[in-house]
């Protein structure tokens, strides 16, 4: 009779992943899948040996793609997380001036019917089928999923996110379904190279090195990467980390206000439209702490001149098909992020005009177009009517200044006539003192008064 008296669990925890040791198991034949499930087995216990085989059976099965990619994400502690601002003009090494499109709107029609079309039906195909997953990480809460700034947030993403959506894509790949060019990866920004395209206009007004410098001065957090032969991975989708304590897509709606920008709720907008504008890429994305904004970048043929539309989509982090009857429109984090990067595959350039291209590199943000009362106010303009901003502000600085001309060249004639008045009635201590009888150089030291400072009244 095997002896049960030293069967037991004991929690563990081995580089923030918690795992379950169990000890006085005796199972030789199956200490490979153990240690592949980050279970120790040891000791005879029949119990425990049939609990290990069902936990690596499960383990093992197969699981619909679909349902893969909705899991709920892991709880965040987000207590620790300071209120404050994002990235700052002057951080030029990360950053670099702003761009700006035309406008910024909402995606409407972001879902994996409308761009499956694009991606030639391989989201479908992928999504119904079924695949062998490792089990899902289990992460500790530190240093995990408590939250205290980007780079405590990142932790979570590279043991969480970027292990599901890159188990995802590999799996549907590795069946054939992906694009001709090759297999697109989920990537830390450092691990693929931001494309070095230069157009031949930056070339002939010798900005080709300028272009090249300010390429190189920052690259985005993550990256969706293409490889290629015996080159560095190329970037193809651009993504930015931030917290929500500084910035939420709920402050996208008021970037534009009295057709003038709200440079500060614009700044991560405007970071990732900046990236996809030199990497002529046409999607992209920001990653919070409660939310995945997706971004894609249209152009705008209503006018003669060149223009783009950003357009985005948030999906929420807490969304996830686990409580039940799951929502067949339903989008969650990794979902939306496995699409986006075969999207980016597919249908990845935001124009193949190099003359297009250098036309919205050059449309920097102007400094002066932000105003303080922008921050104050809370009404938006319509769309239409948010052009022009840097000549809607001249317009108003130069009625300004005619009308404060006008107020001061009235107020000094009110004054200088006063002035003539009273010198001319009163004699000025000076006179008095010479005792001045006829009265003439008081009419002349009243006349230089109204030429020069006003004349002190005596009692």
């Amino acid at each position: 009779m095997p002896d049960t008296s030293r069967c037991g669990s004991e929690p563990a925890s081995r580089h923030g992943f918690t795992q379950l040791r169990l000890q006085s198991i005796n199972l030789p034949d199956d200490s490979r899948l153990a240690c592949k499930a980050g279970i120790s087995l040891s000791g005879p216990c029949p119990s425990l040996t049939l609990l290990c085989q069902n936990v690596l059976a499960m383990a093992q099965s197969h699981s619909l793609l679909l349902d893969y990619l909705r899991h709920a994400n892991p709880s965040i502690d987000r207590s620790h997380c300071r209120p404050g601002t994002n990235t700052r003009d002057g951080s030029r090494s990360k950053y670099g001036s702003l761009r700006q499109p035309k406008d910024v709107r909402e995606w409407d029609d972001f879902s994996v019917s409308s761009l499956d079309a694009i991606c030639n039906g391989i989201l479908g195909q992928g999504l119904r089928r079924q695949y062998q997953f490792q089990p899902y990480p289990v992460l500790a809460e530190f240093p995990f999923r408590e939250i205290h700034e980007e780079d405590s947030f990142k932790s979570l993403l590279i043991g969480w996110t970027w292990q599901i959506v890159s188990a995802a894509l590999a799996a549907v790949q590795d069946e054939g379904l992906k694009h001709p060019s090759g297999d697109v990866y989920m990537v830390r920004g450092g691990q693929a190279e931001f494309p070095a395209q230069t157009t031949h206009q930056e070339k002939a007004a010798n900005q080709e090195k300028a272009a090249q410098q300010e390429k190189t001065r920052f690259e985005p957090d993550w990256a969706g990467a293409r490889r290629r032969n015996s080159e560095k991975p190329l970037t193809i989708l651009p993504g930015e980390t931030k917290i929500s304590t500084k910035w939420t897509s709920a402050q996208v709606p008021h970037v534009m206000r009295y057709g003038m920008l709200d440079k500060d709720k614009y700044r991560p907008i405007g970071q990732i439209y900046r990236y996809c504008l030199f990497a002529n890429a046409r999607y992209g994305y920001l990653i919070t702490d409660e939310e995945l904004v997706a971004v894609r970048i249209d152009l705008d043929s209503s006018n003669d001149q060149p223009a783009t539309v950003v357009r985005y989509k948030s999906i929420p982090w807490r969304n996830h098909s686990d409580a039940g009857v799951p929502d067949p429109e339903l989008m969650t984090v990794n979902l939306g992020l496995w699409i986006l990067h075969f999207a980016a595959a597919w249908d990845g350039q935001i124009t193949t005009d190099e003359d297009v291209l250098y036309e919205l590199r050059q449309r920097e943000v102007d400094p002066t177009s932000m105003s303080a009362s922008a921050r104050t106010q809370g009404t938006t303009t319509p769309a239409g009517s948010r052009t022009g901003s840097r000549r809607r502000m001249e317009e108003l600085n130069s009625s300004f200044r005619s009308e404060t001309s006008a107020i001061r060249n009235n107020l000094s004639g009110v004054l200088f006539e006063t002035d003539g008045s009273q010198s001319s009635a009163t004699p000025s201590r000076r006179n008095r003192k010479r005792g001045s009888e006829d009265g003439r150089e008081d009419e002349s030291m009243g006349r230089r008064r109204k030429v020069g400072r006003p004349a002190k009244k005596h009692p």
